[in-house]
């Protein structure tokens, strides 16, 4: 049986996710969750962490969003083997992406008997893609 594995880069998904059609964060969430990692970071886990900044009701549904452009730039609030491993970086993004996935997934159902919300729908096949993405693995 063969095995498989990822078949690309993270740092070249994260990167073309930011510069196709992407709505940057403002950089007070980024900094706003810089701080609820290093207040939180070793204490709280790389899940628990997602789940904190997830929930934020300043930044819901953008985790994704802040942690990738956090990757892409090595900010420095991050944990140093988490600017280190690529494969750290497609772990918590993905993880962040999936929180930020079920709040956008349950708004969408919540808003349903108004009709289809094309922004809302939009932004789940944009993250719909980028994890597949992320997560696309290959036979060795």
């Amino acid at each position: 049986m063969a095995e498989q594995v990822y078949s690309n880069n993270p740092l070249e998904v994260v990167d073309r996710y930011i510069f196709t059609d992407f709505h940057y964060p403002v950089p007070s969430n980024i900094e706003a969750a810089a701080r609820i990692i290093k207040e939180k970071y070793p204490e709280r886990d790389a899940f628990g962490i997602c789940i904190d900044i997830g929930a934020n009701p300043s930044f819901m549904m953008e985790s994704a969003d802040i942690l990738a452009v956090m990757f892409h730039e090595k900010h420095p609030s991050l944990p140093e083997h988490w600017r280190q491993n690529p494969e750290i970086m497609r772990t918590v993004v993905s993880m962040a992406a999936t929180i930020d996935l079920g709040f956008l997934q349950a708004q969408s159902l919540h808003q349903e008997s108004d009709g289809v919300n094309p922004h809302l729908e939009r932004r789940i096949g944009r993250l719909k893609f980028f994890l597949s993405e992320l997560q696309a693995k290959t036979n060795v």
